[in-house]
């Protein structure tokens, strides 16, 4: 078995997709929040 893993499988293109979605959906969120709980302008 190599360091990779199965030596071969790969990571499909759309999960990648998924998961920076995914990423800036919750990056917002917390934004969201912080703006929230400090009472910013906007």
């Amino acid at each position: 078995m190599t360091a990779s893993g199965l030596g071969g499988a790969r990571t499909p293109w759309h999960l990648w997709v998924v998961g920076v979605v995914a990423v800036l959906w919750n990056a917002f969120g917390c934004f969201d929040y912080t703006m929230t709980q400090l009472q910013g302008e906007a």
